[in-house]
């Protein structure tokens, strides 16, 4: 009788071993004040970093924020000093809501949960990975609540977990792509308002000019009256005067006859 029960207690066991090592990298919820955080991890891929995420669940109602918050909020931040066997971390940011209450206000928040990729530098592949994190968020309804949320994740090494990989890459499916400089293109042209009529040909458009002086002239007086000449101080540049001609005289007048 005892040992049936000890071999049922040892199959039991076993049964239970693929059920704990598929979630190994799958961290346990942490309560904050409203947020609810746990960190993720699928494993080391070919670059040598491990793929890992921190997951936030929020209640119904409330956010949280991007890493810019716009015109009011707190932007989260990742502390990891707490790690063991990690190098550095980059973290990457999903694409937020924006949130707009009508006033003066616009946001960008998440909404219902968010996971953030996270790619974490291993100096040692072949040692287990211990994962610490403090998490720095503000959380908001009507009012903020800042939360500071502290996590941890074991990661046995070489193991390798499907479930976080997919919520980790969908995830990252999500994060704004690096700007393509020279993109930019242009498909169509439509006109808003206007006219294809070109102008009429029975009332061709009348243009009046009008000749202005390039110049001015000034007059000197003397003892005589003297032809006007230009003034130096008004002569364009570059502009030769001639002198004036001189005054013909009169011939004496003929007597007839």
């Amino acid at each position: 009788m005892f040992r049936a029960m000890k071999s049922a207690v040892i199959l039991a066991a076993l049964l239970t071993l693929p059920s704990i090592a598929a979630h190994a990298a799958v961290g346990d919820w942490v309560k904050g004040q409203r947020a609810e955080v746990r960190l993720l991890a699928s494993g080391i891929g070919a670059d040598g970093k491990l793929a890992a995420g921190v997951e936030i669940a929020l209640p119904d109602g409330w956010t949280t924020y991007w890493r810019n918050p716009g015109d009011a909020g707190i932007a989260p931040l990742f502390d990891f000093r707490a790690s063991q066997n990690v190098g550095a971390t980059e973290i990457a940011y999903p694409v937020p809501t924006r949130q707009d209450d009508g006033a003066d206000t616009v946001t960008n928040v998440y909404v219902g949960s968010v996971v953030f990729p996270v790619s974490i530098a291993i100096p040692d592949p072949s040692r287990p990975i211990d994962v610490g994190l403090t998490l720095h968020l503000g959380v908001c309804q009507q009012v903020c609540v800042p939360e500071d949320v502290s996590v941890t994740l074991a990661v046995p090494a070489g193991e390798r977990d499907a479930a976080a990989d997919k919520e980790i890459s969908a995830a990252r499916a999500r994060v704004p792509g690096a700007t393509q400089p020279g993109a930019f293109a242009l498909d169509t042209v439509t006109r808003n308002g206007g006219t294809d009529r070109g102008p009429s040909s029975a009332s061709p458009a009348r243009c009046r000019m009008r000749r202005t002086p390039s110049f001015s002239s000034k007059v000197r007086m003397t003892g005589r009256p003297t032809r006007p000449s230009l003034s130096r101080a008004t002569s364009p540049r570059g502009m030769s005067r001639s002198p004036a001609p001189a005054p013909r005289r009169r011939s004496p007048a003929r007597n007839s006859g």
